[in-house]
């Protein structure tokens, strides 16, 4: 069986850090960038299985990343999955308006949260 590939995008090292030791505990391929913009140009040559994404990041937000890539026919079917600290209930429906396939409020559960990843691979 190949690998599942996913994209972390989250300008805070430490969590890019801990989701990368988590998820290849876990057998995924983890790709991690510091911004959107950086993840854009790996995404227009690979298909990752989830991109899990920060909302609060500088030159791109969350939001603003998950729009277009919804809006984009090569990106519109990779689940997108929230992981901010963002937890007020309309940002949270805001997220699902855009095209958001899950939302994860930091701190997060590492079990929860592959659970959640699992759910939407396998889905």
């Amino acid at each position: 069986m190949l690998s599942k590939t996913i994209v972390v995008v989250d300008d805070e090292a430490d969590i890019r850090e801990l989701l990368y030791y988590n998820l290849t505990r876990e057998g995924y391929v983890v790709k991690s960038f510091d911004n959107p913009l950086h993840s854009i140009q790996y995404l227009e040559n690979h298909d990752p299985d989830v991109i899990l994404s920060d909302w609060l990041m500088p030159d791109m937000d969350g939001l603003e990343f998950c729009k277009q890539l919804k809006e984009n026919e090569k990106f519109r079917e990779i689940p997108f999955i929230f992981i901010t600290c963002k937890s007020d209930e309309n940002d949270i429906v805001k997220a699902f308006e855009f095209g958001a396939d899950d939302y994860i409020i930091k701190p997060f559960r590492i079990k929860e949260l592959v659970a959640r990843i699992n759910k939407l691979i396998n889905k």
